[in-house]
Formats: structure tokens, C-alpha cells, sequence
């Protein structure tokens, strides 16, 4: 009889895990939401950003996983898309990829077949609402060659020309170096962070790696902030800090961190 019990319960936890995954995970569903609204704001300052140097392929980072790397950039690849923008989201998060699964496309082929020769562009493009997307593709013991590949350049060349936008998903910077491999071909990256849960020095570390590459930082994401997101059904809260990695590193500014 406990038994039984016990397997109810834990089947329950279960659908309810699965019902609310979306929620977790913090895509946005209420356009006229806070976390809506906070997303323009960074698409705003992106504009901004771009006023001298065109801002067309922006890559988005994090220092380590599960900061919400790959949830911003659905949610900005959603508004501009909404916005009437041709946007393309490119999986280069290799190793573990998991934008097929937010966005609910095949992992079967992408950026790894398209490397290789296997596939062509045509093939390789899949749809999620109004994105186009890129997914990782088949598993390969070295992801960082595939980033480095003469193609992989090719590649962002040919999305530059076709979209309004192209979004790359790269690797947490202190995990492993592909996101650095990125650095060429793009024109600027976001970090993102988690309010009290990343840590300053972590972040101050991520930020020095791209320094070091000759990155350009246009700003700072972070996901989960309370006091944006209460109240709200989108489960999910964003800050924007334009320009401000500075700040990160000279301590001034960083009481919403640990």
C-alpha cells in the first residue's frame, strides 16, 4: 500500500515537472509582461549598440551552465521576430545543446553536418514559430574544430546576408573554450548571469576571458531577477546592463550579486 503511495506521488511530481518545463525554463509567453517588456529594453540597447558598428551576429555566453544562456536567446530571437525581423538562432553549444528542445526542433542535423559537407543550407534550416534555427547536430569528439572550420565562417557569412538578425547559443566561457573560437564571427556578445546565484568573481572571470580575446561586450543579461518577475506568469525576470562589465570588475556595482 505504500508502495503504491509512494509511486503516485512520485508520478505526480513527475507530469508535474513536465507540465511546467516551459515555465522552468523561463520562455515567454505573456507579450505584455514584465519580462516582455525588459527583453525590448536589451533589443533597444543592442540598436544602440550598433549605432557605429553594425550589430548583426551576436553571440550570447555565460560564465558557467544553467544561467539561462539559451532562454534569452529564444526570448530575444522571439521579439525580434514578432518586430517583423528575420532572425536565425545558430546552435553552436555543441557539446550540450538543448535549444532543440525549448524551441521543440530535431537534433538529427545542423551545424556539425553542415561542416562536414553531409548537409546543405536547405537542409540544415529548420522552423519554430516565426525563428529560423540551426540546431547542434550529431555528436562529435571534436566541437571545437567544427567551430573553426573554414565552412563554420562560410556559414555565418551566407546567415549575415540572408537575416536581419543571427543569435549564436555558444558554450559557458568557464567550462570549456569554444565560445572563444566564436570571437571572429561575431560582432558582439552578451554575458549572461543569474541574480544570486552567479557569483562576482566567476563573472568578473568570464568577462576577463573575453577581454583577453578582443570581444566585444555590448552588455549583461540577468535572468531570474525577482523583482522584475513577481507577480508575473512568464517565470522568468531580466535586468540589462548596457555596456556595464565594467562594473563588474571594479566592485562598484555589484550588490545584486553574490
Amino acid at each position: 500500500m505504500k508502495m503504491k503511495i509512494m509511486r503516485k506521488r512520485t508520478m505526480r511530481k513527475i507530469f508535474k515537472k513536465k507540465q511546467n518545463l516551459e515555465d522552468e525554463i523561463g520562455l515567454i509567453k505573456n507579450f505584455d509582461g514584465l519580462a516582455c517588456e525588459n527583453i525590448q529594453k536589451l533589443q533597444a540597447n543592442i540598436s544602440f549598440a550598433s549605432v557605429h558598428d553594425s550589430i548583426k551576429v551576436i553571440g550570447v555566453t555565460s560564465a558557467n551552465r544553467s544561467e539561462g544562456k539559451s532562454t534569452t536567446v529564444c526570448n530575444l530571437a522571439n521579439i525580434y521576430a514578432e518586430k517583423g525581423k528575420k532572425v536565425c538562432i545558430v546552435n553552436l553549444d555543441i557539446r550540450r545543446p538543448s535549444l532543440y528542445k525549448i524551441l521543440k526542433v530535431k537534433n538529427v542535423v545542423g551545424v556539425v553536418e553542415y561542416v562536414r559537407g553531409e548537409a546543405d543550407l536547405s537542409k540544415v534550416i529548420q522552423h519554430s514559430g516565426k525563428i529560423d534555427v540551426i540546431a547542434a547536430g550529431s555528436k562529435t569528439p571534436f566541437p571545437a574544430k567544427i567551430i573553426q572550420a573554414p565552412e563554420m565562417k562560410e556559414l555565418i557569412s551566407i546567415l549575415r546576408e540572408k537575416y536581419d538578425y543571427v543569435i549564436l547559443d555558444t558554450t559557458p566561457l568557464l567550462a570549456v573554450s569554444d565560445a572563444l573560437y566564436t570571437v571572429p564571427l561575431v560582432d558582439g556578445f552578451l554575458m549572461v548571469c543569474t541574480q544570486h546565484e552567479t557569483r562576482k568573481r566567476t563573472l568578473v572571470a568570464a568577462v576577463e576571458l573575453l577581454n583577453h580575446a578582443k570581444a566585444n561586450i555590448i552588455g549583461i543579461v540577468m535572468t531570474k531577477v525577482t523583482e522584475y518577475s513577481s507577480g508575473e506568469n512568464d517565470g522568468y525576470g531580466y535586468g540589462y546592463y548596457y555596456n556595464s562589465y565594467a562594473e563588474t570588475t571594479n566592485g562598484t556595482k555589484s550588490k545584486n550579486r553574490r
